[in-house]
This record gives structure tokens, sequence and C-alpha cells, in this order.
């Protein structure tokens, strides 16, 4: 997938892990018809409520590859639903 085929959304955030700022750009789809992914974009979920179980369904997914992958979990700047989380689910970083 090409780099213009993704979420616009860029920030900084500082890595705990490796000492030094970085920035965080997104690698999700972007909402059809926007620049910003369901994550990003705060309307997504504001607006259309229904949206929840599509968002906790790719939040779990994004969950599922970072356990499997060993690799952080990065949630920068994510809208999320009121939904309940178990530390116990996590054993790779969450930024």
């Amino acid at each position: 997938m090409k780099t213009a085929d993704l979420c616009t959304f860029k920030q900084d955030y500082y890595d705990y892990q490796s000492k030094k700022t970085e920035t965080f750009p997104c690698d999700v789809e972007p909402v059809e018809g926007k620049e910003l992914c369901l994550f990003h974009d705060e309307s997504y979920l504001k607006e259309h409520p229904e949206n929840k179980d599509k968002v906790i369904k790719k939040l779990q997914e994004r969950i599922k590859n970072s356990e499997e992958n060993k690799t952080p979990l990065k949630c920068i700047g994510y809208y999320l639903p009121d939904i309940p989380l178990n530390k116990a689910e996590f054993t790779q970083p969450i930024l």
C-alpha cells in the first residue's frame, strides 16, 4: 500500500525505549472520502455511534498483530469508544 493511500495523521512523541523523539505516521487506511482513518477521524464515532463495533474490531486486530509480531501497539492520537481493556491482554508496550 502506498503512503498516499494511508491516513494522513502524523504526531511526534517521545519513545521511552529509544529515548528520543520519534514521528508516528499512521498506517491505517483512511475512511472513504476522508484523509483520516477510523481511529483519527474525531467525527467517525461522535457523529456515528453505530461505528463503535467496527472500531473495536479493528483495534482488536491491531492488538493481535502487535502480540504476534512482538511490536509495540501504537495508538497515538486515537479516538476510541469507551471499551473495557484488560491489561493482562497486553505483553507489548502500548504507545
